[in-house]
């Protein structure tokens, strides 16, 4: 089993090389191919606009000087030349629960894999803010991986989706089990920071804080407050056909 490893937290995250050592433990040929930096929250993006570079930093752990998107698009079509049999992102920083998915670099590297073909998993381990990095439990985030990452495999999980998977920050033990859900909604504050720099412009800082989420019923925040590990297959069709026949009579 090929399987190609990318995130959006850089080439020197631990997340990223405790889930490389993990899936290499299940004997699997892994291949890492992440971002130069961090490229968190970049979304789906692709850098059409300048080039980029590759650099080997060890026996096929590789970094890319652009978004985790553009780590996917290399590394099956440049770097290992063939299509992995799957595209396993993360282990993120943070988690990826609700709406967060659209803006997730990790998130994105699994569905740029789905779109070529290739089955996806994106793994999140969600801290919370303010947590000591020495209490971060990677551990039960690779424990989980090793246990579902086979069964991803070997009952073929559909080439089409992203299986999004959210760990709660937990010792092994206390994780309740693993549940599929829906997406949730997280809720941020609106506010936004004003400064100025030392040349006297304005400057603008966005990006509000984690307030909660709504009870939605199964839902992957849900899950995850419960102690759940939340697995949510999401798909790249957003196209809402019950409102679309609700107003056909638009059409002429």
């Amino acid at each position: 089993m090929k399987i190609l490893v990318s995130n959006d937290d850089g080439i020197q995250s631990p997340g990223l090389h405790s889930l490389a050592d993990a899936l290499a433990e299940l004997g699997a040929q892994v291949t890492v191919v992440a971002p130069q930096i961090e490229r968190s929250t970049t979304g789906h993006s692709l850098t059409l606009h300048k080039p980029l570079r590759i650099k080997e930093v060890s026996p096929n752990r590789f970094y890319v000087s652009g978004s985790p998107a553009d780590c996917i698009y290399l590394g099956t079509r440049q770097i290992m030349k063939t299509k992995p049999d799957l595209v396993v992102s993360g282990i993120n920083h943070g988690a990826n629960l609700g709406q967060d998915h659209f803006y997730s670099g990790t998130v994105a590297a699994a569905r740029e894999a789905s779109f070529f073909g290739i089955t996806s998993v994106a793994f999140s381990l969600c801290y919370t803010k303010g947590d000591d990095p020495l209490t971060l439990h990677w551990k039960t985030a690779t424990e989980i991986a090793k246990n579902i990452i086979p069964k991803v495999y070997q009952d073929k999980f559909p080439n089409t989706h992203v299986l999004n998977i959210n760990v709660p920050n937990l010792p092994l033990d206390q994780i309740k089990g693993l549940k599929f859900g829906v997406q949730g909604r997280r809720i941020y504050t609106d506010a936004v920071a004003e400064g100025t720099d030392p040349r006297g412009k304005n400057y603008y800082w966005i990006g509000g804080i984690q307030n909660g989420h709504d009870d939605i019923e199964n839902s992957d925040c849900n899950l995850v407050a419960d102690g759940f590990v939340a697995m949510v297959p999401l798909k790249s069709d957003s196209t809402d056909k019950e409102l679309m026949s609700t107003y056909r009579a638009w059409e002429k």
